[in-house]
């Protein structure tokens, strides 16, 4: 059987309209599923309609999503002659309550199913939007009487998120072909709505999450801060104390080792404090602790390091001076004090001083250094004590003075 030339020309045509509808919807739903630029929500609707229309023989569409037990219009799409034109969710725009009857919106918000509207003027909002985009040039077709309406209810798990409105201004345009991709594209762009929402809400989460243990870390640090300051620092004096004495005095003494710099240490005693002490309450006696401390603060030298070593005494290490310069410069602190005599406090106080330096080269242990250094410092204070004076350094001590202090504890 034959067929007429108008035959084939009708069934290429079908053919190709369909082919043509194929590739189409093709389109969209790749380009849809290429939308992942997204910054907000307002702006995911924007692109998920511009797709549409841009790929589909649609001339406006309307996004409703569900908010405050009401569905509320968040998104609109009007194709301009050659370009679409979206619109975001504006206050003065109409609110749908789910519990208004609203014709084909609301059967597809009862049923579940897409719905269709024939024959029915567009809604106002629709002609306003297209008023508003022209600038009072109306859009061909749009303000016909008579127009096409498809209503697909955005559903996911058998909970309505929204609904889908989509116009044309030809009467009976949507097709069975039409509801079965339209159908597809809504469940795809719910999907994808939730995820986006899914992942925001992940985001806001982390971001919170991270400035709660940016907060937890910075207390931890600052805690571990005062714990070390509380560690390292004396609080009557407001001086480092032994603890950190030692590891910094290390530090300086493997530099004066290994260049084979001189180095001396410096123990001060507030020799008459207990007699002081005796005559005071507690917060006065740390006063007199503290106001020696604050006169020694003033007195030292860039890269000294000074430190409470116990009860009534403090400690110095003096890097790059030699004997006599330790000597010099016990004497220069005992000085600055006489000159403060008119400071009650200073008047009353009796101090000692011991000295040593570094002769030995050859030990490159640094502690076992320092502990000589420190000691031999300390025997020397308790000599000059014994023998009445003010400064004593270790190598004015001759063998049997060393024994003596020793044995006299």
């Amino acid at each position: 059987m034959g067929f007429s030339n108008e035959s084939l020309l009708s069934l290429f045509q079908s053919v190709n309209r369909d082919t043509v509808s194929l590739i189409d919807s093709l389109s969209v739903l790749t380009s849809l599923s290429q939308l992942t630029n997204a910054q907000t929500e307002a702006g995911l609707y924007a692109d998920v309609l511009r797709v549409l229309l841009e790929n589909q023989e649609i001339e406006y569409a309307a996004l409703y999503l569900r908010g405050n037990d009401k569905l509320e219009l968040t998104s609109t799409a009007l194709w301009e002659g050659t370009r679409v034109v979206t619109r975001q969710r504006k206050d003065d725009w109409t609110k749908y309550d789910t519990n208004t009857d609203l014709g084909v919106i609301d059967a597809a918000i009862s049923s579940g199913k897409v719905q269709y509207g024939q024959g029915k003027k567009l809604p106002e909002f629709f002609a306003a939007d297209a008023d508003e985009h022209n600038q009072g040039q109306v859009v061909v077709g749009i303000r016909q009487l008579s127009c096409s309406q498809m209503c697909l209810p955005l559903m996911n798990n058998n909970k309505l998120y929204g609904v889908l409105c989509l116009y044309h201004a030809q009467s009976a345009f949507f097709t069975a072909a039409h509801e079965q991709f339209f159908t597809l594209f809504s469940n795809l762009f719910i999907q994808m709505l939730l995820n986006f929402r899914y992942t925001q809400d992940l985001q806001r989460q982390v971001y919170e999450r991270t400035g709660q243990l940016e907060e937890a870390l910075h207390s931890a640090r600052r805690l571990q801060q005062d714990f070390r300051d509380l560690s390292l620092i004396d609080e009557p004096t407001g001086l480092p104390n032994r603890r950190f004495f030692c590891s910094e005095s290390q530090s300086a003494l493997a530099i004066a080792l290994r260049h084979e710099r001189n180095f001396s240490c410096c123990i001060i005693e507030m020799s008459n404090f207990k007699e002081l002490a005796g005559n005071r309450s507690f917060f006065a006696c740390d006063h007199l602790l503290e106001a020696l401390a604050d006169a020694l603060k003033l007195q030292v030298r860039e890269g000294d390091i000074l430190a409470y070593l116990r009860g009534e005494q403090f400690i110095l290490s003096l890097p790059e001076l030699s004997i006599e310069d330790s000597r010099q410069f016990a004497q220069r602190i005992l000085s600055v004090l006489q000159e403060a005599r008119h400071n009650d406090v200073f008047e009353q106080m009796q101090l000692r001083v011991g000295l040593s330096t570094l002769s030995d080269f050859s030990n490159r242990c640094t502690e076992t250094v320092l502990e000589l250094l420190v000691t031999r410092a300390d025997l020397a204070m308790k000599e000059g004590k014994a023998a009445g004076k003010t400064i004593c350094h270790y190598d004015d001590l001759s063998e049997s003075d060393i024994k003596d202090v020793i044995h006299s504890g």
